[in-house]
């Protein structure tokens, strides 16, 4: 196996993991109120809504040749991933009103707008190989079972 897949495979866990035990935690710890708002709106409010996002990106990416993701990582997260980490640092967790989000908020649309820059990317590459014969058919075959149910899943789940 690549290294490169081992990694995408190490994210996968890793963020399902994050997204499991902080909803756990957040149920069964903080459901009693026993968990301060700063723990809860400043660190496990949009760690929750930033892992939900960047999980379903790297298990999506897992059905996909190896080298899409090694320019995935390099293209889009290199950037996107630490942009987004300044923003949700620099949002005040208690401005949550019409005209403001808060840390949570923030986190979720910029995982949302980082899956959907990474749908757009993944059709890019895939029609670029495509046509350039790298890849056979078979991988746009492969293009419209995955990822297009997941993109269809993922803005359907936004609306509710």
């Amino acid at each position: 196996m690549d290294i490169y897949k081992k990694l995408n495979v190490g994210l996968s866990v890793a963020t399902a993991l994050i997204a499991g035990g902080i909803w756990v935690y957040w149920d069964y710890v903080c459901g009693g109120y026993t968990c301060s708002y700063d723990l809860t709106e400043k660190a496990l409010r949009p760690l929750l809504w930033s892992s939900i996002p960047l999980t379903i990106i790297f298990a999506t990416l897992l059905f996909f040749p190896t080298k899409l993701f090694k320019q995935w990582l390099l293209y889009i997260a290199s950037w996107s991933i630490l942009v987004s980490l300044l923003m949700i640092l620099n949002t005040d967790p208690r401005s949550s009103n019409i005209l403001s989000f808060d840390r949570g908020q923030v986190a979720w649309l910029l995982g949302s707008i980082i899956f959907l820059i990474t749908i757009i990317y993944a059709v890019g590459w895939h029609l670029y190989e495509w046509r350039k014969g790298r890849i056979p058919a078979s991988g746009m075959l492969k293009l419209s079972i995955f990822f297009v149910p997941t993109a269809l899943f993922y803005t359907i789940w936004q609306l509710f």
